[in-house]
Parts: C-alpha cells; sequence; structure tokens
C-alpha cells in the first residue's frame, strides 16, 4: 500500500461573523508526484463520537470546499483509494480570520 503523502492547504473563511459560520476549503495533493487527487473523500466528525459534520469530495483538480459549519473542535479527515487516512484534529476558530 502506497503511503498517504499529501499537501493540504486550508483556507479558513468567516462567511458571517455574527453566526459563527465557517468555510473549509483546501487542496489534496500527492506529496511525492505532487499531483493533485481528485476524489478523494474529505470529512469532519465531531470529536467526541465521530458523528459526520460534513463531507465532501474533492474535485479533478483535488479542490474541495466543505460546507458552512460552526466554529469549535472537528475530527478533519481525508482518504483516497490506496493511500494511508490522513486524520487530524483541528480547532476552527471563532470571529474573523
Amino acid at each position: 500500500m502506497k503511503r498517504f503523502s499529501i499537501l493540504i492547504i486550508f483556507s479558513l473563511c468567516t462567511l458571517v461573523a455574527a453566526a459563527q459560520k465557517i468555510t473549509v476549503s483546501g487542496l489534496i495533493m500527492d506529496g511525492t508526484l505532487n499531483e493533485p487527487l481528485p476524489g478523494a473523500a474529505v470529512v469532519l466528525l465531531q470529536p467526541k463520537d465521530s458523528v459526520l459534520v460534513a463531507g465532501v469530495s474533492s474535485d479533478t483538480d483535488g479542490k474541495f470546499k466543505l460546507p458552512t459549519v460552526k466554529s469549535g473542535n472537528y475530527i478533519f479527515r481525508i482518504s483516497y483509494i490506496g493511500f494511508q487516512t490522513y486524520t487530524r484534529n483541528i480547532t476552527l476558530p471563532k470571529g474573523d480570520k
């Protein structure tokens, strides 16, 4: 199995400051070949019970944009066939960023 080596670029944008809604978007690339990974599964999960909060697949250019979510702590996970799953705990901040 190929080692999951990716480059992830996060872009966190506050859409409506009063509602504290945040959009998570980025680019998923193979870190070795420096090529985009189309069709990668990208999900945000609740940390205490792993319930799905939001999820999408990356487009043909490796780009993804999750629906707006509230600020808080999440598990961020990317999976792609033939690669090891990438998982990281993230905090989406309150306020303008």
